[in-house]
């Protein structure tokens, strides 16, 4: 059964008709969403679950993910035929609703139907139906003369459905192409879209950033934000669980800042900063004083290291230079920043440590304090 051929069904019919026909969502197969794909502009970054087995391609305007590199290329290519049991979904990227040109008081149908104008799409009954998230189904392609074209259809074999979800102040725009039924899966994929402001870092994921980076920091239910200015295309990898964040200059840094290559360049720079709730998992006191605390640290990297008073900050701060073999290049630049909401370490991995004139203009934008 259509759905896109019901035009006087309300969404609620339709999604209940939809689980009659298809059983319980319990019975259908989900297959667990192991993958993770991004795609990032100015607006932010937003990412998406997937199966592990499926394929992916991204580009400025979107990014696509298929269950097989027959339904990648026609989602790709927005023409072409698929065989049964084919699912695609593109995901276009965050700030495409900037471009629309919404009044403020747009809801996410309307911005879904200024969307698929913009695209040149429609489905046969011409509805989107508003919610969370707005839906509309079974997309044809539109002439010229406002008709639509049931000869060209978008992907021969396929149903196209549209989704506009409401992220971060703005919407996201969807489209599911399936040959079989995929309400279970489809559900599953979207409850993992997650869309992450440009500036901030999102947990178990690296982004490329610049400019002034802000991020929220939860100690023991106290809301706190740290914050910087980094250059442009530095990439930052926050974990939340360990309390620490990784500011590196490229993808290849801050690889060998987390261990996953040991490839070190001259002029790669990384900044691994522990956070107050990382120092507790250390069983380090973040209010002791910054020395202390510099010390303290040291010790879990089993490096002995006597700091000394750095001056031109706007707090307390302890420095020393490191070495051992654990560090990638063999040395590093630790610092312990006495921030009033608790001390703060990082430890620099550059040859030329500070002396490096990015590094030491993000040392000195470095806040630890209450969010604005």
């Amino acid at each position: 059964m259509r759905f896109a051929r019901m035009p006087h069904l309300s969404l609620t019919i339709t999604l209940v008709l939809l689980w009659i026909c298809t059983g319980t969502l319990a019975a259908q197969d989900v297959p667990e969403l192991e993958a993770v794909a991004t795609i990032s502009d100015a607006v932010g970054t937003l990412s998406i679950n997937y199966p592990e087995d499926w394929v992916n391609f991204s580009s400025e305007e979107a990014l696509y993910v298929a269950n097989a590199p027959a339904m990648l290329d026609a989602s790709v290519e927005r023409s072409g035929s698929v065989k049964r049991g084919a699912t695609g979904v593109i995901l276009f990227a965050p700030g495409t609703a900037a471009t629309l040109d919404l009044p403020e008081a747009s809801s996410a149908a309307d911005a879904l139907a200024a969307f698929l104008e913009r695209q040149g799409l429609r489905s046969p009954s011409g509805e989107v139906y508003d919610g969370d998230p707005a839906i509309s189904f079974g997309l044809f392609p539109v002439q010229a003369n406002g008709e639509l074209d049931f000869g060209i259809p978008f992907i021969e074999g396929a149903s196209v459905d549209a989704f506009a979800f409401e992220r971060e102040g703005t919407f996201i725009f969807v489209l599911l192409i399936s040959t079989d039924d995929v309400f279970a899966l489809s559900e599953a994929m979207w409850d993992t879209l997650t869309l992450t402001s440009a500036g901030t870092a999102p947990e178990g994921d690296n982004t490329s950033i610049g400019g002034d980076f802000v991020l929220p920091v939860d100690d023991n239910g106290r809301q706190f934000a740290f914050s910087a200015t980094l250059p442009e295309g530095w990439e930052a990898l926050w974990d939340e669980e360990t309390g620490v964040l990784v500011l590196a200059s490229s993808g290849a840094a801050l690889d060998v800042a987390t261990g996953a290559s040991d490839d070190y360049e001259r002029g790669d720079s990384a900044l691994i900063v522990t956070l107050p709730p990382g120092l507790r998992a250390l069983e380090i006191n973040p209010f002791d004083s910054a020395d202390l605390v510099f010390t303290a640290y040291a010790a879990t990297l089993e490096i002995e290291a006597y700091p000394a008073f750095v001056e031109g900050f706007e707090v307390f701060t302890a420095q020393a230079y490191i070495a051992g073999e654990s560090l990638p290049g063999g040395q590093a630049s630790l610092y312990a920043f006495g921030f009033p909401a608790g001390v703060v370490t990082v430890m620099v991995q550059d040859v030329l440590g500070a002396s490096n004139p990015d590094v030491n203009d993000v040392l000195h934008s470095l806040q630890y304090d209450l969010p604005e």
